[in-house]
């Protein structure tokens, strides 16, 4: 009896371990499909908003397009850590250190919220300093999205006067580099009773990132918002008096830098152009979007490159038989096929011939993705949105190569 007791409870714990790894996988090929059709659509809009910046705008126009671009740069950082949600649940996030002007960053919240601000009656002010220095060593997508909830947070809170957001720096010791940076943020609006605040509170200095789920006080994703200041190891303190405002401390640990930052020098598209204006590149775009192809039909022909455009598999293997290209820039997935399937081919009728540089633009995002693509014999991964810099830093590279290739011939 105990043997076969022993083996029931054997097969159950296999057969929900099973369950278990069946459930995760479809959690992931979720993430993976919500994740592509995000950056489709965000391509999409950043495509078009691209589109417009090409053409003669009055200054108000051009002032709209710009905040679309903006907007859209905020929204794809967050996404990418929301879409990957093992890793939020597990506070796995990796924090992405690099050197970002600060004032700059507050300066883009002002310009993000200026919409909210003027339609509700009210002043938006930065108050930022002159002795406090501007660059700093952190995670500027973290730092963005949790001063940027806060004080739209606060603009909601506020029906008339102003919102003042106001940096303070703390050193913590006087030889180290190590700094606390305090962004007060400061409303006039109807302010928080005393059992509001602290629960409020309560929910800064007692957060388990585990649980998450249970803190529903703001109306921003507070759990997103002390998931991120937990992983920065940041502070948040509210203070309030009903009817007469409430003032947010945000306490971020941050890095000085004492050094100027490296700044790094690209010769200029028109300079390429103009050394090597004999050297004709053409290249197949496979792409079935049409709006992305448009945009980057625009930004060949600006560039008076030779090119072809396929929107199916089948099309762009009839291209690559029939003709020579320089380069390859290929959308994963496609109506009848995949690009890894289309590399797979074009790489095994390469045997003795000359090798085809591959590009992939695709709006699959994940680094297992990128990393199968490149197994399959893909030379580069750009992943969607892709930006009109991007395209035409890739294509002035390609240029440059393929000019020292006709040059080494000669």
């Amino acid at each position: 009896m105990k043997e076969e007791a022993y083996q029931h409870l054997l097969a159950t714990i296999i057969k929900n371990a099973r369950h278990a790894e069946n459930a995760n996988r479809a959690k992931s090929d979720f993430i993976s499909n919500l994740s592509y059709e995000l950056r489709t659509t965000l391509a999409n809009i950043i495509g078009i908003a691209q589109l417009l910046t090409m053409d003669c705008l009055l200054p108000t126009q051009q002032r709209y397009v710009t905040d679309i671009l903006e907007a859209c740069e905020a929204i794809l950082p967050v996404m990418n850590r929301m879409l990957n949600l093992s890793e939020l649940e597990a506070q796995h996030i990796e924090l992405q250190f690099c050197t970002f002007d600060l004032k700059k960053l507050l300066e883009k919240v002002i310009s993000q919220l200026s919409y909210q601000a003027g339609m509700r009656g009210l002043q938006l002010i930065l108050d930022y300093p002159k002795d406090i220095p501007l660059i700093w060593v952190g995670d500027p997508n973290l730092i963005y999205h949790i001063l940027f909830h806060l004080s739209s947070h606060a603009l909601i809170n506020t029906e008339q006067g102003m919102v003042v957001i106001q940096i303070v720096s703390l050193i913590k010791e006087s030889a180290s580099l190590h700094t606390e940076i305090i962004c007060s943020i400061k409303d006039t609006g109807k302010g928080m009773s005393e059992a509001e605040l602290l629960e409020l509170n309560t929910c800064f200095t007692q957060f388990n990132p585990q649980e998450n789920r249970r803190y529903k006080v703001f109306n921003l994703g507070l759990a997103i918002i002390l998931s991120y200041l937990h992983v920065l190891k940041a502070t948040l303190k509210v203070e309030s008096t009903l009817g007469k405002g409430s003032h947010y401390i945000c306490c971020i640990p941050l890095q000085e830098l004492k050094e100027e930052p490296y700044v790094e020098t690209r010769t200029t598209e028109k300079n390429n152009l103009a050394i090597f204006n004999d050297v004709t590149l053409r290249i197949l775009l496979v792409e079935d979007n049409e709006i992305i192809q448009r945009i980057y039909r625009l930004l060949l022909e600006r560039k008076e490159i030779l090119y072809d455009i396929a929107s199916n598999a089948e099309m762009a293997l009839n291209y690559y038989m029939q003709n020579h290209y320089d380069l390859i820039l290929l959308d994963i997935a496609l109506p009848d096929g995949d690009g890894i399937a289309i590399t797979k081919i074009i790489r095994q009728q390469e045997t003795g011939k000359e090798h085809i540089p591959i590009v992939a633009l695709t709006a699959y995002g994940q680094p297992t993705d990128q990393q199968q693509f490149l197994q399959a014999g893909i030379d580069e991964v750009l992943v969607k949105p892709i930006k009109v810099e991007q395209m035409d830093y890739l294509l002035e590279k390609w240029i440059l190569l393929k000019s020292k290739e006709c040059l080494d011939l000669t």
